[in-house]
């Protein structure tokens, strides 16, 4: 979470136009570290996406609804002037078909080009969902910013096509 939203900080200084979300796990007074709160990229908006049950409260504190405003603000700022799309997980909802699925699927048709952060657990689903389209990448600032960079040239130039994911240290070898 930390690493997507020192990339999107870094993409944003450099002018460019993002949509999408980053995560933060929010202070809680009560000691749980699942607070969480998600930030829309084009916006700037908050979004608390923790369902505080109580304290002796077990499984999922995800607000769903939450998280559906979040997808909402991120579907809403596609549009063309938009340079990368980031999104800090493909996790369950995702996997279900839910979750922020409309805003890859939607940027993917406008040739924009996804940064997203997969949970191992939905590793299967993701790649159900993206077939032989994506690939992956070890997750290191360096292989993450010289995949933005790519992509920005890519996107500038008259294809308007994303590149492939790739581990840049794999071609050195």
């Amino acid at each position: 979470d930390m690493l997507l939203a020192e990339v999107a900080r870094a993409m944003q200084r450099r002018g460019l136009h993002l949509a999408g979300s980053i995560q933060a796990t929010a202070a809680r007074r009560d000691g749980c570290r699942c607070g969480m709160t998600l930030e829309d990229l084009a916006t700037g908006h908050r979004i608390d996406t923790f369902e505080d049950r109580g304290p002796l409260a077990r499984g999922c504190r995800l607000n769903a609804h939450a998280l559906e405003e979040a997808v909402g603000l991120a579907c809403a700022s596609l549009t063309p002037g938009i340079d990368l799309v980031i999104i800090n997980r493909f996790g369950k909802r995702e996997a279900e078909g839910r979750g922020f699925r409309p805003v890859i699927e939607t940027a993917v048709d406008m040739a924009i080009p996804v940064l997203i952060a997969v949970n191992t657990a939905q590793s299967e689903a993701w790649y159900q969902f993206t077939g032989s389209e994506a690939a992956s990448m070890t997750p290191t600032r360096g292989k993450i910013a010289a995949w933005c960079d790519a992509a920005m040239r890519v996107r500038q130039s008259s294809a308007h096509q994303p590149p492939h994911l790739v581990d840049p240290a794999a071609d050195a070898g």
